[in-house]
């Protein structure tokens, strides 16, 4: 994948930008799902966790370039 996208081996700086990425939103938004749950309870929430998180392999798939895919894990 990385040579698809240009990447050289070894780039630390694209794949820390990913892993970076994906840690502070999940942390961020588990903060956040974390009162909606107490308010509207877990079920509803994970659903609506599920259901936005349905296009993200699509977009992966269709990413032109490497930031893209980082947009799309956070």
């Amino acid at each position: 994948v990385a040579h698809d996208f240009g990447v050289a081996r070894g780039a630390f700086l694209f794949l820390a930008s990913f892993v970076l990425s994906f840690g502070l939103v999940k942390g961020a938004l588990n903060l956040v799902a974390g009162g909606l749950a107490d308010r509207f309870g877990r079920k509803p929430v994970l659903f609506a966790g599920w259901l936005a998180a349905l296009p993200i392999p699509l977009l992966i798939y269709a990413a032109p370039n490497w930031w893209w895919i980082v947009a799309a894990n956070a």
